[in-house]
């Protein structure tokens, strides 16, 4: 498949065009015309890209880019990023936002559907897309059961709990915005969530979440954003005949 031809397909797929976003979402780098393989990863690191050319994929499909809307120097560690990419035939695209906000191939949508939760309600307003959703369980879990579930989801345990409640507290609704997404935590209350999840850390959120009662679980920026890219190779996988792959590349936070 044609490079330009796939990547003008998961343009129209995410709506890219749709957002006043401040990252380059789009084919970034340019390095090959065939498509065979293609690999999915959070970052644009050195280190994914090495692992994508010892996969021998031809694309690299990622959530944080190298370029965020002003002119990057092609010098030190982006020069040695960008020259990797041309001399290994792999390209490029990046997409963040629209893949935060997808409907069904989302991050935060992904995150409320692997936990067993329905969607009914999005949240979270930032240029021009609604980041955030809220998901209801049928029946309802307890706090214990809630960590166990999103432990399983996410790969590993919390990195940080603000306002965690009785073990036995029932829980009907989340709410999620993944990643640097803590901030959002007040709005997700108030738009019907009993437990918010996000990624990162903030200090500066720390004591108004806290003081706002809604308990806030933090499961590292990485691995919250980990599940939309999934969703998307799983899509490929089953669009298309190419063959897909997933570089996990950690970075603990």
């Amino acid at each position: 498949m044609r490079t330009v031809e796939l990547t003008d397909y998961f343009s129209r797929l995410l709506s890219i065009y749709e957002s006043e976003e401040y990252a380059d979402n789009g084919l970034q780098v340019h390095a090959s015309d065939e498509v065979r393989k293609i690999a999915f990863s959070v970052d644009a690191s050195l280190s994914s890209f090495e692992r994508a050319a010892s996969l021998k994929a031809d694309i690299l499909i990622v959530h944080h880019g190298l370029f965020w809307g002003r002119s990057a120097m092609l010098r030190g560690y982006m020069g040695e990023r960008v020259r990797f990419l041309y001399e290994n035939n792999i390209s490029l695209y990046a997409v963040h936002l629209p893949l935060d906000a997808h409907e069904t191939l989302g991050n935060s949508a992904a995150l409320v559907s692997h936990s067993g939760a329905e969607i009914f309600r999005w949240f979270a307003g930032e240029k021009g897309l609604q980041l955030g959703c809220v998901g209801r369980f049928t029946r309802t879990l307890t706090w214990a059961a809630l960590i166990e579930k999103l432990n399983s989801v996410l790969g590993n345990p919390p990195v940080a709990v603000v306002g965690a409640p009785d073990s036995e507290n029932r829980i009907h609704t989340i709410g999620t915005v993944t990643g640097g997404g803590m901030k959002f935590a007040i709005e997700a209350k108030a738009a019907g969530a009993e437990v918010f999840i996000s990624g990162e850390p903030s200090h500066a959120w720390y004591h108004p979440v806290l003081e706002s009662g809604i308990p806030c679980i933090l499961y590292g920026h990485y691995a919250t954003e980990t599940l939309g890219l999934k969703k998307l190779q799983e899509h490929c996988a089953n669009q298309f005949n190419l063959k897909t792959v997933f570089i996990n590349d950690p970075t603990g936070m």
